[in-house]
């Protein structure tokens, strides 16, 4: 199936973009990698909800996942 996969770090730069996620949001993995999620075409307010969860579970240093977010495009 089509699922589209990133990886962000904890400033919510894109670290990982797989092909189904260059079909499906339109980014290229060249286009997306380093990139801020709002630069992409995602709402401040997603982009904000992502670097809080990342931000969160890096202070916990325990994994937490997969996470489920409502993308646009």
């Amino acid at each position: 199936p089509n699922v589209a996969v990133q990886w962000y770090d904890a400033a919510g730069l894109v670290r990982y973009w797989n092909k189904a996620s260059e079909k499906l949001l339109g980014w290229s993995a060249t286009e997306a990698l380093d990139c801020p999620l709002d630069r992409l075409g995602q709402t401040a307010e997603l982009a904000g909800r992502l670097v809080n969860t990342l931000q969160h579970v890096e202070r916990r240093d325990k994994a937490v996942g997969p996470v489920e977010l409502l993308v646009y495009n």
